[in-house]
């Protein structure tokens, strides 16, 4: 009867055994889908979304970075890309933090023999979590490139925001002084027409353009017409004919129209610090996420000017203007908008590696 009952046992146990294997692989799957439902919604340069993420079986997951997608030209170290990786993952934290997970993050720094790198292996360890951060804002924040409503920041607001550069070391510099954001804005401007003018520059961003809902909806990335205010036609003849749009005239009117739509700016912030290698990004992605969402919690919006830190005469002429002499890595605006065009983002199944 032990001989017979022995085996019997074993057998239940291990059928006990694999049942709950299995329903803690798709308790880990579930949940991991439930957090990059909200990572998935990372801002990005360009809206490129470099990112793929491989789930694993055991509450691990590893993200890579898709380094075909970078922008050479603009960003030759792949600072700004390894930002927004930086940022992407610091998501991911965010969310799980929401579904009562703390997440154990490894990043490794990207060898350059490989298009699809690793980047950081993320593990859901389940916890009982205090959130920083409610993950709707996640999905609330946005590139708001309309008009604003001429209202400064409130002290408080600033207070907020000083207290998330002070929490990374990252030195904040603001200014509402109204010939400063106007310059600003005026030399954001005439940046738009220099990097056109700039047949390599040019290039690496055609690939990104979308000037129309098809295409958008298609490939969902990239710089859509709708969200950046400008017709469709307008804005393929402006990258693909740019010939045509030389001329001093024309580019006045284009020029007016784009400063209309930086309407009512009172405020425009900018971020100094550590910038020289893999670690300062991954730390820079951090706190722009972050401090990101604090504006987003104060029901503010931000509009990136990142072709003032690429542009090497643009990034000369910032110290001047903006009064400030260390390392200026960000420059934007900020302020309170209507509900702005939002720009899609490449559904969960695409991001996936099977």
């Amino acid at each position: 009867m032990l001989a017979v009952g022995i085996p019997v046992f074993f057998s239940k146990s291990i059928l006990a055994s694999e049942n709950f294997k299995a329903i803690d692989e798709e308790q880990n799957l579930t949940a991991w889908k439930n957090i990059l439902e909200y990572a998935r919604w990372s801002p990005s340069v360009h809206n490129i979304q470099p990112w793929q993420v491989k789930i694993e079986n055991d509450g691990n997951a590893k993200v890579y970075c898709d380094t075909t997608k970078f922008l050479t030209i603009a960003d030759p170290k792949a600072a700004f890309s390894y930002i927004t990786m930086s940022v992407f993952v610091e998501c991911i934290r965010i969310a799980a933090d929401n579904e009562n997970y703390a997440c154990s993050i490894n990043y490794h720094q990207p060898v350059k023999e490989k298009d699809l790198q690793l980047f950081a292996d993320i593990k859901l360890n389940k916890a009982s979590t205090t959130p920083l951060f409610n993950k709707e804002l996640l999905k609330q924040r946005k590139t708001s490139r309309i008009a604003y409503s001429g209202k400064c920041m409130t002290n408080e607001t600033k207070e907020q925001l000083q207290k998330v550069c002070t929490d990374f070391e990252i030195q904040f510099g603001h200014s509402a002084e109204e010939k400063k954001v106007e310059n600003i804005l005026l030399l954001n401007r005439d940046t738009l027409f220099n990097d056109a003018d700039n047949e390599k520059y040019r290039g690496e961003i055609e690939r990104w353009i979308r000037t129309t809902d098809e295409e958008a909806h298609k490939t969902k990335d990239g710089l859509w017409n709708y969200c950046m205010g400008f017709p469709g036609k307008l804005m393929h003849n402006f990258f693909y004919k740019h010939q045509r749009y030389t001329s001093d005239w024309k580019r006045k009117i284009i020029g007016r129209n784009y400063l209309h739509s930086m309407k009512g700016t009172k405020d425009i912030i900018w971020f100094s610090g550590s910038f020289e290698n893999f670690t300062d990004w991954i730390n820079c992605g951090k706190f722009l996420l972050q401090f990101w969402l604090t504006l987003t919690k104060n029901k503010l919006v931000m509009h990136p000017f990142g072709s003032l830190i690429t542009n090497q005469n643009a990034y000369a002429q910032l110290p001047a203007l903006l009064s400030h002499n260390n390392t200026l890595w960000f420059v934007a605006r900020v302020g309170q908008s209507d509900d702005a065009p939002r720009s899609l983002r490449k559904d969960l199944e695409t991001i996936l590696i099977n």
